[in-house]
């Protein structure tokens, strides 16, 4: 390697200066009272709920086990707009309410943020005006192919008494068939949805690449990566959006989160410290060091990656004096009829965009309908059929096809939903899913106590009711299973066998008239990939394995791993790519309409 190299990666694995009011990693009792005294915050003034309630509730996951039962008081002081958590050990953690943004835990010096008060717009409700826009009731008669008292029962599977859901609403064809909430919440509540705040930054992604002031395949526009030798200078918002930046981050998934032991030699994990530990979770996540080759699985789920994305969507707002709410509220929130969104910050005024938005059932529901309407609304697309697509297909770089751009994704299991079903999850059992086949939409919302309190990982009541409900769902509605994916599958093989045959009017056949292919940082067209293959004498082929077929209308998605064969003997090179290929159809035939291709390594023969 070379020296400069090496300084670069020494230097980049180096950690970032702590500001004087971040907590350390190893505060574990602070960090856990700080996070907390957030959480009880947001409840009382965000969500209007009794502290006492929440508390008994919430899994305190933030927490070591033995800390959580040291908590000795939750103060509420409604006139400072603060609510402080002691402990009988000494430590105390605050938080204060600025308003429209919601609550901030206070780093350990106690500093207010820097984040000003203007007040929290009330939730409003239009009874007069037709859902989705409005708050109406549903008019016609109920649809013939649901069974009304299967739906019934699915609800109140989800509402088994030791399940904690606190709203559960249900839409088919974009109409509410069934909405209900449990104690002490109602239609105007707002309801935390954790990580599927992930999922409303990447709406406003798609909203500035509709707009074409993101490009989701162009290298991230970060100043602290853009080093000729930094590894990281060739990530991609694609990359990011997928949960697969090879940047580090500690264990990837929930479940690596939370060993209690490993807390206690090493301090919390990066996907956990990153909410309360420092001033500035942007900075904080930019400064992650690269993946250290061939130690680390570069597809895997961590909280770094969606506060880089809040960093980029946030650097292209301001280059025109706008800020991520105003954005929000104008090209998503506001066509969509939801006002009761909140974004919450951190102690500099990013937005916590890995957890922290507030809304009521019906406006996750509204958000929800967007993607089940393939991104349009009222007639208007709000969001590109290119984007819709990518949001649906699996990560490349994961080991199964179960996460795609900030959505889980049901292809890796097919249950409890269809296969081509997807969702937007949170912790303690928040999930926001979509299911295209059924044109369903369905909203839970709650809290999930692990059976066993100290291991929030393992499979708790709210899960399991969940899933229960989603089977007795699914069975509830009558309709045909999605069309067989073959005949979309067939046409990306197809293309590169004609490709590899140099059969130019083959080839051109399967594609579209205005198709392009992205690789590698070079845009190039059917012809100019024809005539570069047909004039090198090397004999190729390709094949395609692990194809994911997503399909939504006349447009579709395929993602799959690509393996060239070039060259015959002791010549011959094996090189492979990750793919995503998008399709439209035309008159009854599916074609190719782009080709993004990125490669990952070359074997030897």
């Amino acid at each position: 390697m070379k020296p400069a190299r090496i300084l670069l990666l020494c230097l980049a694995l180096l950690p970032r200066a702590a500001a004087a009011s971040d907590f350390k990693p190893t505060d574990l009792a602070a960090l856990g009272a700080a996070s907390i005294a957030k959480e009880a915050c947001s409840a009382v003034f965000v969500s209007e709920r009794e502290v006492s309630d929440y508390l008994a509730l919430t899994s305190k996951f933030w927490m070591l086990p033995e800390d959580r039962t040291r908590i000795a008081d939750v103060k509420v002081d409604r006139h400072n707009r603060r609510v402080t958590l002691t402990t009988t050990t000494g430590e105390k953690g605050v938080a204060v309410f600025t308003g429209a943004t919601g609550c901030i835990a206070l780093g350990p010096d106690g500093a207010d943020p820097k984040v000003g008060f203007t007040p929290l717009p009330p939730v409003t409700v239009k009874p007069d005006l037709a859902w989705p826009q409005g708050d109406a009731p549903p008019q016609g008669n109920w649809p013939a192919e649901v069974d009304k008292a299967a739906l019934d029962h699915a609800v109140d599977l989800a509402f088994a008494a030791d399940a904690h859901t606190a709203a559960y609403l249900v839409l088919y064809h974009g109409r509410i068939l069934a909405e209900r909430y449990g104690p002490g919440i109602t239609a105007r509540t707002r309801l935390l949805g954790w990580s599927m705040t992930k999922t409303v930054q990447a709406t406003l992604v798609g909203a500035l690449e509709q707009d074409r002031r993101l490009d989701l395949f162009e290298p991230a526009p970060i100043a602290e990566w853009s080093g000729a030798s930094d590894p990281r200078r060739l990530i991609t918002l694609a990359d990011l959006l997928r949960m697969s930046a090879p940047i580090s981050c500690g264990p990837g998934i929930i479940k690596g989160w939370f060993d209690h032991a490993a807390w206690r030699r090493d301090g919390y994990v990066e996907s956990l410290y990153v909410f309360s530990g420092p001033d500035d979770v942007y900075a904080y996540s930019i400064n992650r060091p690269p993946l250290a080759p061939d130690t680390e699985p570069r597809g895997a789920y961590t909280n770094c990656q969606p506060h880089v994305v809040g960093h980029i969507v946030q650097q292209e707002l301001r280059k025109t004096g706008e800020t991520v709410a105003g954005y929000a509220k104008a090209k998503v929130f506001g066509p969509l009829g939801i006002s009761s969104m909140v974004f919450e910050p951190d102690r500099v005024g990013n937005f916590i965009s890995a957890s922290y938005s507030y809304a009521t059932a019906r406006d996750w529901a509204r958000l929800g309908l967007l993607y089940a309407q393939d991104g349009v609304w009222n007639g208007q697309r709000m969001l590109s059929p290119e984007f819709m697509a990518f949001v649906r297909a699996p990560a490349p770089w994961w080991t199964t096809p179960a996460y795609g751009g900030q959505v889980w994704l049901s292809k890796a299991t097919c249950n409890p939903w269809p296969c081509d079903a997807y969702w937007m999850q949170g912790i303690e059992g928040q999930r926001l899913t979509i299911v295209p086949s059924l044109d369903l939409v369905v909203v839970r919302l709650g809290h999930g106590i692990g059976d066993d309190p100290n291991d929030p990982n393992k499979p708790h009541p709210a899960i399991r009711a969940m899933a229960a409900a989603a089977k007795a769902l699914v069975a509830a509605i009558n309709r045909p299973a999605p069309a067989d994916n073959r005949a979309v599958e067939t046409v990306v093989p197809d293309a590169f066998a004609a490709l590899g045959a140099h059969d130019r009017a083959a080839f051109h056949a399967l594609l579209a008239p205005d198709f392009t292919l992205y690789e590698d940082g070079r845009l190039m067209t059917a012809d100019q990939i024809f005539d570069l293959v047909a004039a090198d004498p090397v004999k190729r082929r390709w094949t395609i394995t692990q194809a994911q077929v997503q399909r939504a209308d006349n447009l579709a998605t395929v993602t799959y791993r690509n393996t060239g064969s070039f060259g015959e003997g002791a010549e011959r090179r094996v090189p492979e790519w990750t793919e995503t290929a998008i399709l439209r159809r035309s008159d009854d035939k599916w074609r190719l309409v782009s080709l993004h291709s990125t490669r990952i390594r070359q074997i030897a023969p």
